[in-house]
């Protein structure tokens, strides 16, 4: 049977918070560069006070790139902790995807 998700097998954990991982090749390939500082910063909120929550909402205005936070949060998580992480989105009253 064909797998239904391609994980990557790639577990470094040679990383000391989530923006470091991302600069050392997570975002290999990437089209996107990094975090904006905006950005950076919440996601070291995060990393510096909220790191044992077990869930984490993220709230900002549409179009400010809170799929990139959660992702950096989200794959921080499971390669340093080897947790796994689920992404929640709703439909919008006009049936359009929103995260």
């Amino acid at each position: 049977m064909e797998e239904l998700f391609n994980f990557s097998s790639h577990s470094s954990d040679d990383f000391d918070d989530p923006i470091e991982m991302y600069k050392k090749g997570y975002r290999a390939g990437k089209r996107i560069n990094g975090p904006l500082d905006y950005q950076s910063e919440i996601i070291m909120k995060y990393f510096s006070k909220h790191l044992d929550r077990r869930d984490v909402a993220i709230e900002l205005p549409t179009g400010s790139g809170k799929t990139l936070v959660g992702l950096i949060i989200g794959e921080y998580r499971r390669r340093k902790r080897g947790e796994q992480v689920v992404f929640v989105c709703t439909l919008d009253c006009n049936n359009k995807v929103t995260t």
